[in-house]
Protein backbone atom coordinates (compact mmCIF):
# COMPACT_ATOMS: atom_id res chain seq x y z
CA UNK A 1 0.00 0.00 0.00
CA UNK A 2 1.44 3.34 -1.02
CA UNK A 3 1.20 5.40 2.15
CA UNK A 4 4.14 7.74 1.80
CA UNK A 5 4.32 10.61 -0.63
CA UNK A 6 8.04 11.30 -0.58
CA UNK A 7 10.82 9.55 -2.41
CA UNK A 8 10.86 6.92 -5.09
CA UNK A 9 8.84 3.71 -4.84
CA UNK A 10 10.82 0.50 -4.46
CA UNK A 11 7.98 -1.56 -5.96
CA UNK A 12 4.51 -0.74 -7.31
CA UNK A 13 1.99 -1.06 -4.47
CA UNK A 14 -1.35 -2.81 -4.87
CA UNK A 15 -2.95 0.39 -3.56
CA UNK A 16 -1.13 3.44 -4.97
CA UNK A 17 -0.91 6.83 -3.29
CA UNK A 18 -3.91 8.13 -5.18
CA UNK A 19 -6.20 5.38 -3.88
CA UNK A 20 -4.97 5.77 -0.32
CA UNK A 21 -5.49 9.55 -0.47
CA UNK A 22 -8.99 9.05 -1.91
CA UNK A 23 -9.85 6.59 0.88
CA UNK A 24 -8.62 9.26 3.30
CA UNK A 25 -11.17 11.67 1.77
CA UNK A 26 -8.60 13.68 -0.13
CA UNK A 27 -6.72 13.63 -3.42
CA UNK A 28 -3.16 14.04 -4.59
CA UNK A 29 -3.75 17.69 -5.52
CA UNK A 30 -4.55 18.47 -1.88
CA UNK A 31 -1.68 16.28 -0.65
CA UNK A 32 0.82 18.11 -2.85
CA UNK A 33 -0.60 21.49 -1.80
CA UNK A 34 -0.25 20.54 1.86
CA UNK A 35 3.34 19.50 1.24
CA UNK A 36 4.14 22.83 -0.39
CA UNK A 37 2.80 24.68 2.66
CA UNK A 38 4.68 22.53 5.20
CA UNK A 39 1.64 20.69 6.54
CA UNK A 40 3.25 17.25 6.69
CA UNK A 41 1.27 16.25 9.79
CA UNK A 42 -1.99 16.75 7.88
CA UNK A 43 -0.64 14.58 5.05
CA UNK A 44 0.17 11.85 7.57
CA UNK A 45 -3.35 12.11 9.00
CA UNK A 46 -4.97 11.78 5.56
CA UNK A 47 -2.81 8.88 4.43
CA UNK A 48 -3.24 7.11 7.77
CA UNK A 49 -7.00 7.45 7.53
CA UNK A 50 -6.94 6.10 3.98
CA UNK A 51 -4.81 3.15 5.05
CA UNK A 52 -7.16 2.33 7.91
CA UNK A 53 -10.23 2.52 5.67
CA UNK A 54 -8.71 0.26 3.01
CA UNK A 55 -7.56 -2.28 5.62
CA UNK A 56 -10.97 -2.27 7.31
CA UNK A 57 -12.69 -2.83 3.96
CA UNK A 58 -10.37 -5.70 3.10
CA UNK A 59 -10.96 -7.28 6.50
CA UNK A 60 -14.76 -6.89 6.43
CA UNK A 61 -15.01 -8.36 2.93
CA UNK A 62 -12.53 -11.13 3.66
CA UNK A 63 -10.34 -9.94 0.81
CA UNK A 64 -7.11 -9.39 2.66
CA UNK A 65 -5.29 -10.74 -0.38
CA UNK A 66 -7.71 -9.02 -2.73
CA UNK A 67 -5.44 -8.23 -5.65
CA UNK A 68 -4.22 -11.79 -6.14
CA UNK A 69 -0.78 -10.99 -4.83
CA UNK A 70 0.90 -14.40 -4.54
CA UNK A 71 3.61 -13.29 -2.12
CA UNK A 72 1.50 -12.80 1.02
CA UNK A 73 -0.37 -16.02 0.29
CA UNK A 74 2.85 -17.98 -0.16
CA UNK A 75 4.39 -16.50 2.99
CA UNK A 76 1.25 -17.38 4.96
CA UNK A 77 1.34 -20.97 3.68
CA UNK A 78 5.05 -21.32 4.52
CA UNK A 79 4.48 -20.02 8.05
CA UNK A 80 1.52 -22.32 8.57
CA UNK A 81 3.48 -25.40 7.42
CA UNK A 82 6.41 -24.52 9.74
CA UNK A 83 4.04 -24.26 12.70
CA UNK A 84 2.37 -27.62 11.96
Amino acid sequence: MGTGVLGKLVFPPNYPWEEVAKAGRSDMKEILSLGETGQENRIIDIMSEGTIRICEQLYVTGNCLERNDPLPSRLFQERRSRNS
